[in-house]
């Protein structure tokens, strides 16, 4: 069996669009040594290299326009490598495939949640030319069962065509001695992504900047980790948090590589994550595995089926419960142990060599169902 995976966003750093990939590929490639890999990339990544049956092909980034020529390119891909399975993880469909195509589909906020895309451009593309890519697809994967039943209820997609294969972690704590920051705060509450107006950070600082005026709030600051998509952006939460009077107890430290990112985690007071839309959620069970409690959004997508019973939960938009929350956890040496106990459990349903056997499987399936 030939194998394609279109990977073009594996290079990215930030969020489950790059980390996604990433993991899947690898483990997959760790399961299975009988079948043959051609994974498409944008970058060269190294950790695909390490296995005889993988081979990398350079194509054009599936950002902006790059994403249209890439539909009109993998037609050809197919025929060159004679791929019998071609796994789309940053596309949605190829018109007339010459192959099985799947898809795997992250999440629909720009529909649930409309006013977070705001260019025309995608709002366009997500009601008319998304719909229609979708179904040129033989099979689609939804990350989380939100995402599968937003599928069924907005395109009327029939769910036999859809299979939930949850993302994983294999995120491990590192002892790191060598940090940059060499004003890390004893006690810190902690928040993890790709800065974006659905990660609700604005949401974070109005309720830390209440819970600073709690006396019992005992001194723990706040550190955001993660990249801003441009310096305007940044300009804007570094006015906000000035605008509180929280800015001296706000640490940005930008993009943080896996072995120091543990090492946060770990240390942590609490994880904090305000999402508005999630279709998954890996910070979630990242921390959760590092025995770190966790607060989040009860109605954030997926964050509360992800999370299951072993969270804090708030209304997206409620600061004001966001803070009492974080008080409960400082206050609470009770609360914040039960959360550990419950939180690895939970983290310990989801692992990446979970999800790429699920994945190998359904390839397999396909394949099988096709002679």
């Amino acid at each position: 069996m030939n194998v394609g995976i279109e990977a073009t966003k594996a290079h990215h750093k930030d969020g489950g669009f790059g980390r996604y990939p990433r993991k899947l590929i690898k483990n997959i490639l760790q399961l299975d040594e009988s079948n043959q890999y051609i994974v498409f990339t944008s970058e060269i990544i190294e950790d695909f290299n390490e296995f005889d049956n993988c081979h990398q092909v350079l194509v054009p980034s599936s950002d902006g326009i790059g994403n249209l020529r890439l539909y009109y390119t993998f037609r050809k891909i197919i025929r060159k490598y004679k791929i019998d399975v071609l796994h789309l993880l940053s596309l949605y469909g190829i018109r007339k495939a010459e192959a099985i195509t799947v898809s795997t589909v992250f999440d629909l906020r720009y529909l649930v949640i409309p006013e977070l895309n705001e260019r025309k451009l995608g709002r366009v593309i997500y009601k008319y030319w998304f719909p229609h890519l979708l179904r040129q697809s033989h099979h689609l994967i939804a990350i989380s069962e939100e995402t599968n039943i937003c599928l069924t209820k907005k395109f009327n997609i029939p769910r036999e065509k859809i299979t939930t294969i949850p993302l994983g972690h294999e995120i491990e704590f590192k002892t790191e001695t060598n940090l940059k920051w060499n004003d890390l705060p004893g006690k810190y509450f902690l928040w993890v992504g790709q800065i974006t107006k659905r990660k609700n950070l604005e949401t974070l600082y109005n309720a830390y900047s209440l819970f600073v005026k709690n006396p019992s709030n005992y001194d723990v600051k706040l550190i955001i980790v993660g990249s801003f998509l441009n310096s305007e952006i940044e300009e804007g939460h570094k006015r906000i948090v000035n605008r509180l009077g929280i800015n001296n107890m706000v640490m940005f430290t930008g993009y943080v590589p896996d072995n120091k990112l543990s090492f946060l985690y770990k240390r942590a007071m609490a994880f904090i994550f305000p999402s508005i839309y999630e279709g998954f959620g890996i910070p979630i069970i990242e921390s959760m595995a590092l025995g770190v409690p966790v607060i989040t959004t009860i109605d954030g997508g997926a964050t509360k089926e992800v999370a299951g019973d072993a969270a804090l939960f708030f209304s997206r938009y409620n600061h004001d419960v966001l803070s009492t929350k974080m008080v409960e956890i400082v206050k609470n040496e009770k609360l914040r142990n039960q959360l550990i106990i419950k939180g690895r459990e939970r983290a310990a349903i989801y692992t990446w060599e979970k999800t790429a056997r699920q994945t190998l499987n359904l390839y397999r399936k396909l394949v099988g169902s096709k002679k």
